[in-house]
């Protein structure tokens, strides 16, 4: 394998703790890995943070210019929705970052900057020859054998979701108890307290924006390491 990968869980706006993130992986500047190794991100890269617009540029950066790659989350693609000038619900923080976008001092030029890097955005990615796999909420190892179909981008995006909870919040199956597949699945979402591998899957998402941790795992080292 040439390129080795740093695998960044959801970063809800924060770019001072990625920063941080990437120099405790041992990049010599933030943001820049050093030759044969890449960042990817599991998506959701704003809502919630404190510097959602710089956060989202920043990563906009690094993947258009080879240090980076990306998949789309359920918060990019609420935000590709309003860049396209559809009605959507002002819910999950992203009412922050439209306001940020919105006062940029060239905020037309900035949208559609914006509208044209998250319409580059995929939905998996097939890394490493197809040992690794990077989503944002979830997979099931017969998606990667077909096209993907509306329902199961859904999955991918969303997770499993199969009601309600008492409190009012989702409620998902954890498809990664169930997981079987040979690819080893990288993947965000759902905050946990530890980010810890299961079975053949990893969820990298630590609730940056309410523990104020970020994790990444390295591949295929398989260490995973992570800031406060």
């Amino acid at each position: 394998m040439d390129t080795q990968y740093d695998v960044i869980g959801d970063l809800h706006g924060n770019l001072p703790l990625l920063r941080s993130l990437t120099l405790k992986l041992g990049y010599s500047k933030p943001l820049n890995p050093p030759p044969g190794r890449k960042m990817v991100f599991v998506g959701d890269l704003a809502d919630r943070g404190p510097m959602n617009l710089d956060t989202i540029l920043a990563v906009r950066d690094a993947v258009l210019d080879g240090r980076a790659l990306a998949v789309l989350g359920n918060h990019d693609y609420a935000l590709l929705k309003w860049l396209r000038g559809e009605d959507i619900p002002r819910k999950g923080g992203i009412d922050e970052t439209i306001s940020e976008i919105l006062q940029h001092h060239d905020s037309t030029s900035i949208r559609k900057n914006l509208l044209g890097f998250y319409q580059l955005l995929p939905i998996i990615l097939k890394l490493d020859g197809g040992k690794l796999v990077v989503v944002h909420a979830g997979i099931e190892d017969r998606m990667l054998l077909a096209p993907i179909t509306e329902k199961e981008k859904r999955f991918i995006l969303f997770g499993d979701v199969v009601g309600k909870r008492s409190d009012g919040k989702t409620l998902r199956r954890d498809w990664a108890a169930d997981y079987g597949g040979d690819s080893f699945v990288a993947y965000g979402h759902t905050p946990q307290d530890i980010a810890q591998i299961r079975g053949n899957t990893i969820n990298l998402d630590l609730g940056v924006y309410i523990t104020g941790r970020l994790a990444a795992l390295q591949w295929p080292d398989m260490n995973v390491i992570f800031v406060q």
